[in-house]
């Protein structure tokens, strides 16, 4: 028998290679049924008998499937001949349904009565890796001088439609992803207490009002999952045990991750209808936020912007409530970081997406540093606002624009052997439940303590923080003395607002001040 794993390539690169909320919802459609349907498709348009229940004898189908799901899927083939030809007609699907999609597939021979699946599965994993350092993919044809370029990237247009009274030319990419949303509500509707909600379809329909343009991308990715698998499967042996084990813990994740999205949801609209979020501009059951992808431990979704801090934290602070899924008698730890990037409506969303991913990153490495690299790693999240262009990638542009030449900051691990960089004006990433200098109960308490603060003053402060340790502490004397002052944080000085390692606090919650509402 051929075990084989399939991963799917360039994901973000296809999803958010448009501005239009229509492609980047289409795009993520694509992705979705990339495996759960094409790759079904394939097989049955082989004429291969298929099974996904292990109660069925495996010598009566041609294909087992073991799971799919995450983007990726794990099929058991009845020999190397089937494969070949179901991969033939899913990659002839592919080109024809979703251009531009890429994947990669890794297969070994195995005895399902004798070899370890665990073990398998990782030899797989090395090759699928090793493929996709590896993987080249052809440049597709430009334009040429005969050809009309498409609306939204450097390909040949196929077809145009009328919007806004303008004829637009769209490529066989833009098609395929505009195609996928016809008469498909998979994505667009939500169902909360015998109403109907909608998902919008353009990026000016989240909610906001004229001068106040701004919308929020969420990342949001497991920890350690990898980690979590081996150590789960370890406890099988059994090839078929392993594979019932893998589809269990991959339908599991997937459920719990769903439902923390579906309960946020649910208390977004709590709150929409009361007074708390008056600020919205919605027609009428629209929801100002939109899931684009929703897979496994992956959870990424475009909101108002206003919202976008105050609906992560929501979420990872559902996740550390749960803080396990049980699989069996076992219990999984499972926790999650955060990445949020806060941009202008119209800023490049794949970029924006590229910040809100290295956000998500830099919360897991700090998380990982001070936790340790396998161990439960917590809750954390990191975001960046964009008020104008940004050119360089994040941690340049910060070291750049919020270190102030004061003591270096970095985090000096236990054995002294390598740094986590870390910037004078910035405490972030935060962890959402832990009770240390980062815990996200401090933000919050600066953040309630600036309330009575007026905009003026506040913007004041950010300012002499800007300027240095010395202007904080004259600026501060001078608001004292007009009673207005700031929470205390343990370990930070009374007098500067900055630690002993010359970092502070006070200017993430500046910063983030207009865009953090509680969920």
């Amino acid at each position: 028998m051929i075990f084989c794993l399939y991963d799917s390539t360039g994901i973000q690169n296809y999803i958010f290679s448009s501005n239009k909320l229509k492609e980047i919802v289409g795009g993520s459609e694509l992705i979705r049924k990339m495996f759960k349907e094409f790759l079904i498709d394939a097989i049955k348009n082989c004429n291969f008998k298929y099974s996904d229940d292990y109660k069925d004898n495996m010598m009566d189908t041609d294909v087992r499937i073991i799971y799919i799901g995450g983007g990726n899927a794990a099929l058991l083939y009845k020999d190397k001949n089937i494969m070949k030809k179901v991969n033939e007609e899913f990659s002839t699907i592919l080109l024809k349904n979703a251009t531009s999609i890429g994947y990669v597939t890794a297969y070994c021979e195995i005895d399902i009565d004798k070899d370890d699946f665990k073990e398998k599965r990782n030899e797989l994993l090395n090759k699928l890796e090793q493929k996709k350092n590896m993987n080249f993919r052809g440049t597709r044809l430009l334009g040429l001088p005969i050809t009309k370029p498409s609306a939204n990237n450097e390909y040949p247009a196929i077809c145009s439609f009328t919007e806004d009274n303008r004829e637009i030319y769209i490529s066989t990419e833009t098609k395929c992803k505009r195609d996928i949303l016809r008469d498909n509500n998979q994505f667009n509707n939500f169902n909360y207490n015998g109403e109907k909600y909608e998902f919008p379809m353009e990026l000016d329909e989240l909610g906001q009002s004229e001068g106040e343009n701004y919308i929020g991308i969420v990342h949001i990715d497991g920890n350690n999952m990898g980690h979590e698998i081996d150590k789960f499967l370890s406890e099988f042996d059994d090839f078929t045990e392993g594979m019932k084990a893998m589809r269990e813990l991959s339908t599991e994740v997937d459920r719990a991750y769903k439902l923390f999205f579906d309960d946020m949801v649910k208390k977004l609209i709590k709150d929409i209808k009361t007074e708390k979020l008056k600020f919205l501009e919605l027609k009428n059951n629209t929801l100002p936020i939109r899931p684009v992808i929703m897979e496994g431990d992956d959870i990424t979704f475009i909101c108002n912007g206003k919202l976008a801090l105050g609906l992560a934290v929501n979420i990872l602070k559902s996740i550390n409530k749960k803080n396990s899924v049980k699989i069996r008698n076992y219990e999984i730890p499972i926790s999650a970081c955060a990445g949020v990037a806060i941009v202008k409506s119209h800023f490049p969303i794949d970029r924006a997406y590229r910040i809100a991913e290295n956000c998500c990153s830099s919360a897991k490495r700090k998380g990982k540093f001070l936790k340790g690299e396998n161990e439960t790693v917590g809750n954390w999240i990191d975001f960046h606002i964009v008020n104008s262009g940004m050119t360089n990638e994040l941690d340049e542009m910060r070291a750049k624009i919020y270190n102030l030449g004061l003591k270096d900051p970095s985090l000096t691990s236990f054995s002294g052997d390598n740094k986590l960089p870390q910037y004078n004006l910035l405490y972030r990433p935060w962890c959402i439940m832990d009770e240390g200098k980062y815990s996200w109960g401090n933000f919050e308490k600066i953040f309630e303590g600036f309330k009575n603060w007026p905009k003026s003053k506040l913007m004041n402060l950010r300012d002499a923080f800007l300027e240095g340790r010395e202007e904080v502490v004259d600026f501060m004397i001078e608001a004292r003395s007009k009673k207005f002052d700031v929470c205390e944080i343990d370990d930070v000085s009374y007098e500067s607002l900055f630690d002993v390692y010359d970092m502070t606090p006070y200017y993430d919650v500046i910063e983030a001040f207009d865009y953090y509402i509680e969920i």
